[in-house]
């Protein structure tokens, strides 16, 4: 199978992924994004999210974002939370970008390779998160790291399979 279409499947599965969780716990918007070595978001699927509001939140925002792999690197967190704490502590994030998005919470899902951060799932709504909501995404975890594992070990070796002669 080309790289491309294997790319275009595995953005397909991850795709299925957001929609399964959104049936889960009901959302307003979802973002699957893959980390890089220096900790920082790409290569993005989209869930029920503007372009032009996901090309604001990369331009202005992302710097600002308290839910960011690099700040949960060194931590065991898998499901973190945007807490009223947090909120307060990232006031222009929360009023300038979320707000005005209609975005009242959010909970990251991070996956984990070797304890180190791969990929990560932004979920978020208009109204707050429950506890048993965020015990929920806890719960979907393992399932989606194993509907994804494939996914991310192929992109893994894209790099070796461009450059192979």
């Amino acid at each position: 199978m080309s790289a491309l279409l294997k790319a275009s499947r595995n953005d397909a599965i991850i795709a299925r992924c957001l929609q399964t969780i959104s049936q889960l716990i009901p959302l307003t918007s979802a973002v699957f994004y893959r980390v890089n070595n220096r900790l920082k978001p790409e290569s993005y699927i989209l869930h029920n999210i503007s372009d032009n509001t996901h090309q604001q939140y990369l331009e202005n925002f992302q710097p600002l974002d308290p839910l960011l792999p690099s700040h949960f690197s060194h931590q065991n967190t898998t499901v973190a939370a945007m807490t009223p704490r947090l909120c307060d502590r990232n006031r222009h994030y929360y009023h300038e970008f979320m707000l005005p998005n209609n975005v009242r919470d959010m909970t990251e899902i991070f996956i984990r390779r070797e304890r180190r951060i791969i990929a990560g799932i932004s979920l978020m709504r208009d109204v707050p998160f429950s506890s048993e909501e965020r015990q929920r995404a806890q719960a979907v975890l393992p399932l989606v790291e194993l509907a994804i594992r494939d996914c991310l070990q192929e992109d893994d070796d894209l790099p070796a399979i461009l450059t192979a002669k």
